[in-house]
């Protein structure tokens, strides 16, 4: 206070003290060149690392759009490759349904035709019997007409009605009807044994026919929904990428637009930092000239003063508040070396006016840049807990896909094996069928010769031989029915090992299937499991990155002592005391 009048009252020169405060304005100068100087180094390290891993991002961003892109277009393809083999498949089962439904309905019919004839046979062997039993129990004399023509009428066999007359007509005697009705009746039970023989036959065909039709058929339609859940899952994942490829294409839009920011932010910082340099730099040759005009020796002895010179050190003098009412004029007798420092003190002001605007203007960007960068590191945070998710899904799905490789892979084992099993039980099995059928048809022709051998010599005669003949022909129908077991057992055999044999062909077929497909899919889980990882580390380097700028921040913008406010209203009075000191050295009178 009273800075000048106690000079004054001292005997100090005012124009010593004003060359005091330009030296201590030059050193302040030149320090806050020196502070400014580093902030604008800080800042283009900053603003490179921030080119480059914006960069980064935004080519990665791209090759994730590209990938994303190819893999949406190839699981399309995958689809309608899917679509036009799943209808090849509905194709197929509509017509293995179709072939099914007309064999069955062949079958029911054979089988009514069968039913019919066999119940017709049934009844004429009936009636066969009962006709023998009453010829036996008549007496031998016994040949009336009457009973003749009851048989001639009687319908005993309906498909031998004129051969049975033509017999019947023929018959001389009791035994030569009933030998005549033997043949016929044994005529009749072969003839049903042996449409038995063909119903069974057809029966056990059908049967194995109808079997590997519904093999292909399950076959059929598990391939069917294997295709359709490809198609799911192909539409699941297509969906998941799509999803990707439009945060991806955010995050790129976002990059592009920071990357511009950047860019726009350090060519404007670059120029106020080259003005600023060249105002400071004007600033210090002005100092520099008008310390030189006042210290010269002209000066010194215009102002016959025994002013000493300091040499220019760092002074700890501040700016400072003119308000004593002394006019330099009636210290100086003249004006003119003022004008330089009257510049000077102008500029003073008008920079100290600047550096407000200035700290407002950086109090403002502080505001906006700190809460921009906060919610930014929320967002990015929020990303991470996002990816970091979906990685541990994509994670979790590889463990089980895995696992279900292994279950895929021990059961084609199990299944081989079993298969192998089966095959060399088979194998045994059919020999000993063979064996015994051999053996069974062997049987059967041996008392076929013997019986026809017995019949030439005992034809026609009640004698012992015909008894014989009698054994022969039930041992026969013994053998011929171990004979029919055997080769249906047999033939049981054969179908149960060809369906388990096909069904075990579609089920290692479905495995297959299911195995390429479980593989494929781990493949492109495990594909974007490393994009994730990738994106993940891509995010996470973004948010330190912010971090740092948080950091970088922090020293620039965190409230300090003295704050923002008191930091004003002191440049505030130095502006007031320049304008005085102006005022002074204009020669008004300072209030």
């Amino acid at each position: 206070m009273f800075a000048l009048a106690a000079a004054l009252k001292e005997g100090v020169s005012p124009v010593a003290k004003v060359v005091e405060l330009l030296q201590a304005m030059e050193v302040k100068l030149e320090a806050e060149g020196a502070k400014e100087a580093k902030l604008y180094d800080k800042y283009v390290q900053w603003s490179l690392k921030e080119k480059s891993d914006t960069m980064a991002t935004i080519k990665e961003s791209k090759q994730t759009v590209s990938d994303c892109a190819a893999y949406i277009s190839d699981q399309e393809a995958f689809r309608e490759k899917l679509g036009a083999e799943t209808d090849e498949v509905i194709a197929e089962i509509a017509q293995l349904e179709k072939e099914l439904k007309d064999a069955t309905d062949v079958r029911k019919k054979e089988r009514e035709e069968f039913e019919k004839a066999d119940k017709e046979r049934a009844i004429a062997l009936r009636q066969l019997g009962l006709a023998m039993d009453t010829l036996e129990k008549q007496p031998k004399t016994f040949l009336q007409q009457s009973m003749l023509d009851k048989l001639k009428e009687s319908a005993l066999i309906t498909e031998r009605n004129t051969e049975v007359s033509l017999l019947l007509s023929r018959a001389g005697s009791k035994d030569e009807i009933l030998e005549m009705l033997r043949n016929l009746e044994d005529e009749t039970s072969k003839a049903r044994d042996e449409a038995l023989a063909t119903e069974q036959d057809a029966q056990h065909s059908f049967e194995s026919v109808e079997s590997s039709t519904k093999s292909e058929l399950a076959s059929a339609n598990e391939l069917k929904a294997d295709k359709q859940r490809e198609m799911s899952s192909s539409e699941e994942s297509s969906a998941q990428k799509k999803q990707e490829m439009d945060t991806a294409q955010k995050v790129l839009a976002e990059s592009e637009k920071h990357l511009s920011d950047v860019k726009v932010e350090f060519k404007m910082k670059t120029a106020e930092h080259k003005e600023t340099m060249a105002l400071r730099s004007d600033e210090l040759t002005a100092i520099q000239e008008a310390v030189a005009i006042l210290t010269s020796a002209r000066a010194m002895s215009v102002f016959n003063s025994d002013l000493a010179v300091r040499a220019p050190t760092v002074s700890k003098i501040k700016l400072p508040d003119f308000e004593s009412g002394v006019s330099l004029v009636q210290v100086a007798a003249s004006s003119g070396p003022f004008d330089k420092v009257k510049n000077m003190v102008q500029d003073m002001i008008e920079k100290l006016e600047k550096e407000s605007a200035e700290a407002a203007d950086h109090h403002s960007f502080c505001t906006e840049e700190m809460t921009k960068t906060k919610k930014s590191l929320e967002k990015k945070a929020a990303e991470v807990g996002k990816l970091s998710s979906r990685l541990e899904a994509r994670q979790a799905s590889i463990a089980e896909m895995t696992s279900r490789k292994e279950e895929i892979t021990e059961e084609t084992a199990n299944m081989k094996g079993a298969l192998s099993e089966a095959t060399l039980l088979r194998q045994d099995e059919k020999m000993t069928s063979s064996r015994a059928i051999g053996e069974y048809g062997d049987a059967v022709k041996i008392i076929d010769s013997a019986m026809n051998v017995l019949k030439e010599v005992f034809a026609e005669k009640a004698t012992a031989g015909n008894t014989i003949i009698g054994i022969l022909e039930v041992a026969q129908s013994d053998f011929s029915k171990l004979l029919l077991e055997a080769q249906t057992q047999e033939s049981a055999a054969e179908a149960d090992y060809k369906k388990m044999a096909s069904e075990a062909k579609v089920r290692e077929a479905a495995l297959a299937t299911e195995m390429e497909g479980v593989t494929r899919m781990t493949l492109e889980t495990q594909s974007d499991e490393q994009h994730l990882s990738r994106e993940l580390d891509s995010v996470q380097k973004e948010v330190e990155a912010v971090k740092d700028y948080w950091e970088n921040l922090k020293p620039q913008c965190e409230v300090k002592t003295p704050t923002h406010e008191e930091r004003a209203a002191r440049r505030a009075n130095e502006i007031e005391g320049l304008q005085n000191a102006l005022g002074a050295l204009n020669g008004e009178t300072i209030a």
